[in-house]
Order: structure tokens, then C-alpha cells, then sequence
């Protein structure tokens, strides 16, 4: 590990130390910011390729404690993500290069049996040395790469984040959930 990756590691070990998420997800985003504004080189390059049929989704780093982990994603132009959770886990996503689009939901009611509706937030447009925090019930969203340049998201997890419940849109409204187990690219 370079001596700035593993600046920025330490730096995150101490940034989740706290009681509240709200802190947490203050302090890593934080360290995020500063990082990208002043390491250009912070992530190595075998890391920053992208994956032809799917945004690239790879583990940087895991804390030993399973306190965090940092997940490099990198999104070619048109790739993203259906609607999604996050398992209930807390997320700080910083855009490294390029630019994503977040379209935020709120879940109004679940009817069980994997089905619920959801009523559209908002949408952003994040760039460069942005980050933002998902902090459940808030985590329902769907992240995206409209633009032509290639975009890169580092996002540090609560723990290692290895499934989520990916919602797919059912005749006549609302969604249907799936268990969806999440892998990394090589």
C-alpha cells in the first residue's frame, strides 16, 4: 500500500470512531473530500478500469475490526444501478473523477412479502470532490453515469457491505424486492 493510501486508511480508522453514525458519516466524509482534493494519485490504477458489461465494483480495503470497508466503483458511460438498499448499513459515496447521478426514494409503505412503494425524492448531479452519506431509513436510491466520461465513486461502508435488496418495478405500481448478493470485479 502506498504511504497516502495508507494515510487515507488511517485517517478513516479514526474518522468511525464515534457513538453517532451521524459523526461517522460527518468524519468520513470529511476525510473523503480532503483526500480527493489533494491526492489525485490516491487510488491505485488497477482499480480505476472499467468493466464492459457492468459499472466495476472492488474492495480497497477492509478494516480489520469490520468497522469499514472502502469499495472502489467505477461507471462507464450509460452504467448504473437499479433501485437498491443498503442492507441497513450506513454509506459515505465520494465521485473521485467524472460525475454520477443520484436519484433518491423514500419508502412510503411495505405490504411484505418483498412487496412495497416507493415516492421519488430527489435527484443530484455530484461531481468531483462531492460526497454525501446514506443513513438508513434514507438509503434507497439509485446511482447512475448519464455523462460521456468515465466516473469513479469511492464508497466506505459500515462493515463490508455483501448483499442488498435490489427493487424491480411491477405492473400496475410499486416494487417487488430481491436478495441480491454483490460481488467484486477482478
Amino acid at each position: 500500500m502506498n504511504p497516502t493510501l495508507s494515510k487515507f486508511v488511517e485517517s478513516l480508522d479514526h474518522a468511525v470512531i464515534s457513538d453517532s453514525v451521524e459523526t461517522i458519516c460527518a468524519n468520513v466524509r470529511s476525510v473523503l473530500v480532503d483526500f480527493i482534493e489533494h491526492h489525485p494519485d490516491l487510488l491505485p490504477q488497477n482499480f480505476l478500469k472499467p468493466s464492459e458489461n457492468h459499472y466495476a465494483r472492488r474492495l480497497l480495503h477492509k478494516c480489520p475490526d469490520d468497522l469499514y470497508s472502502v469499495v472502489i466503483m467505477v461507471w462507464d458511460q450509460g452504467q448504473g444501478t437499479g433501485l437498491h438498499d443498503h442492507s441497513g448499513s450506513w454509506c459515505v459515496e465520494g465521485v473521485y473523477k467524472g460525475k454520477v447521478r443520484v436519484e433518491s426514494y423514500e419508502m412510503i409503505e411495505d405490504h411484505g412479502n418483498g412487496y412495497c412503494e416507493f415516492k421519488y425524492q430527489e435527484e443530484i448531479v455530484q461531481g468531483a470532490g462531492k460526497a454525501g452519506a446514506l443513513i438508513p431509513p434514507f438509503e434507497y436510491h439509485i446511482l447512475s453515469n448519464p455523462f460521456e466520461e468515465v466516473a469513479i465513486t469511492i464508497h466506505v461502508y459500515s462493515g463490508e457491505m455483501t448483499s442488498s435488496l435490489a427493487f424491480h418495478p411491477v405492473d400496475g405500481g410499486g416494487h417487488r424486492s430481491e436478495r441480491k448478493n454483490l460481488t467484486y470485479t477482478k
